[in-house]
């Protein structure tokens, strides 16, 4: 209540900020229409991806956040746009061993378990609470009948679930053997008055008009001599501790922040004429607080070392920033280096842009709000 300025301003927020301040998690949202994140589905990775970390201990929102020109279907389905619904189980049933006939036309049932902090649970389709799926597949309510819960919980089919709900809220709970490290860094303008004269370090994102400039942005190497999984998040300084000033605003980010990991080798061979392609991993820019990878990254020995490259999205934006790495083995950073590029990119045409997918994503507040 301190840091937002009153109790009343508890009442709404961003989830993904009160999951981490909460438990000191590491932050993700994930937008199920991202075609990054629609692959794992479509391949049943992020099945699994949440099964373990549900499993872990790590905590999952779901929600349905309000997009332009999505129809509200709440009278259809029960659910509410701006609401969340943890994530409290997930079920895998194999329906021919316990005798039952397949559901959709698939043997294998994929079952999530939510609740409805509100109360009584809004989801009115298959498999909520009385629906006839219950009666129908009885072995399977018999195989769950442990863990049906009281009102308040239901239950929704894999698929039904990601038709209905877009995005997920994932606060990362780390255990042993992970470790963190992290590593401050700036942004900052040039400034050749300096005694020691300054060069730019907040070059923006790559452009068509521009390809070299981002590889001025602040580098991290990354070295590794085992194989091991690895979660990168990049913050900024969290804008509610700043209410003393005129032009404050809750949440209000003025830089879109994010990031890339390559190779080091591409990176120097490469250059400015590497693509979104070439790329181990890339977060997507946000003006927010914090911003993640969409997965896990699993990082090998033999293509190391690693760069990590934090960046605004346009030029010239100074700011303070820390970047967070996760490790399950040990690692080496070295932070604030430049890596040496081996050839500069060949001139671009200005309407060829490769890197268009890189568009910083636009947090509004009203659209933030979830309860």
């Amino acid at each position: 209540a301190k840091l937002h300025g009153c109790y009343e301003c508890l009442a709404h927020g961003n989830l993904a900020y009160a999951l981490k301040d909460l438990t000191g998690g590491a932050p993700q949202v994930l937008r199920l229409s991202d075609p990054d994140v629609e692959s794992r589905v479509r391949n049943g990775m992020l099945w699994k991806e949440m099964t373990l970390l549900v499993t872990n201990g790590s905590l999952i929102g779901s929600a349905i956040k309000a997009d332009t020109g999505r129809r509200d279907n709440s009278a259809e389905t029960g659910l509410l746009p701006g609401h969340c619904y943890p994530i409290v189980a997930l079920k895998e049933i194999h329906l021919p061993r316990i005798g039952e006939r397949m559901f959709e036309g698939k043997t294998l049932l994929r079952l999530i378990k939510l609740k409805n902090p509100w109360g009584k649970a809004g989801w009115i389709g298959p498999w909520s609470q009385g629906s006839k799926e219950w009666t129908t597949y009885d072995k399977v309510a018999d195989e769950l009948s442990a863990e049906r819960g009281d009102e308040s919980f239901f239950w929704m089919w894999e698929q039904d679930f990601y038709d209905n709900l877009n995005t997920l809220y994932i606060c990362r709970m780390f255990k042993e053997p992970w470790q963190c490290i992290r590593s401050k860094g700036k942004w900052l303008r040039e400034d050749l008055t300096l005694p020691v004269p300054r060069f730019s370090t907040a070059m923006g994102a790559p452009t068509s008009k521009n390809p070299n400039a981002w590889l001025q942005n602040p580098q991290y190497l990354l070295f590794v001599e085992q194989k091991t999984s690895c979660f990168i998040y990049l913050s900024q300084p969290d804008s509610r501790v700043r209410a003393d000033s005129k032009d404050w605003k809750p949440n209000a980010y003025s830089n879109a922040i994010g990031f890339v990991v390559a190779k080091a080798a591409a990176f120097e061979a490469k250059g400015a004429r590497m693509r979104s392609s070439d790329l181990v991993a890339m977060s997507g820019f946000k003006r927010d607080r914090d911003v993640a990878t969409p997965f896990t990254l699993q990082l090998n020995p033999k293509d190391s070392p690693y760069v990590v490259v934090p960046m605004t999205f346009d030029p010239e934006k100074e700011g303070g920033f820390m970047l967070n790495i996760w490790h399950k083995s040990p690692i080496l950073v070295r932070g604030g280096e430049h890596v040496k590029v081996v050839e500069i990119a060949a001139e671009v045409m200005e309407d060829q842009d490769e890197w268009g997918d890189m568009n910083p994503e636009e947090k509004l507040q009203d659209d933030d709000a979830i309860q």
